[in-house]
């Protein structure tokens, strides 16, 4: 929520009725009707819906790319984007990073609406530290758009095409690549 905006992309759009309650410490409780109004989805964005692990338990959230949302899920984390570059306002999905030594196929999952770019951004170490990607990332073409940056790690982006449907990803296998964090998910309409 931003403001009084609830930011996201609709799935379906109406006009909704919805109750808020609030009860204080007396058990007092308070409720007011809201009339919230949901407009279409804009022709510029994507629907990704049915996001999913291998693992049901890990969180795949799906939010906006901008400065301070999170790379990925992990309790106690305190890594999130401090440059995030041309990709703002993009449709992203935040990754586990208890799957990045994941390494085979499906890891994750999710459906899109449109016909789509996605991009994976993959950690890339310093010149101190050499870090590899793995096969099947090779088929993505690298963006030169920049990195993006979460705080100290540095993450390169890749773009590969894929219609409109079940959009599947291997696993970040970070062990093998001599990286640390997990892979985060970029998705816009493809011909942007």
């Amino acid at each position: 929520m931003k403001g009084n905006q609830i930011l996201g992309i609709p799935e379906k759009e109406g006009e909704y009725m919805i109750s808020v309650s609030a009860i204080d410490d007396d058990g007092q409780k308070t409720t007011r009707d809201f009339m919230m109004i949901i407009k279409g989805k804009p022709q510029d964005k994507v629907l990704v819906t049915r996001v999913r692990s291998i693992a049901d338990s890990l969180v795949n959230r799906v939010s906006v790319m901008r400065v301070g949302e999170l790379p990925n899920e992990q309790a106690g984390t305190e890594v999130s984007f401090s440059e995030v570059g041309e990709f703002e306002g993009l449709t992203y999905i935040s990754t586990s990073q208890d799957q990045a030594n994941m390494a085979g196929n499906d890891i994750l999952s999710f459906d899109a609406d449109e016909d789509v770019m996605v991009y994976v951004a993959y950690e890339k170490m310093d010149n101190l530290f050499e870090s590899t990607i793995p096969e099947w990332l090779k088929e993505y073409e690298r963006v030169d758009k920049g990195q993006i940056v979460a705080q100290y790690h540095y993450f390169d982006v890749y773009g590969k095409s894929f219609p409109r449907g079940r959009i599947s990803i291997p696993g970040a296998d970070a062990g093998r690549n001599n990286i640390i964090r997990n892979y985060f998910v970029m998705i816009e309409k493809d011909g942007k």
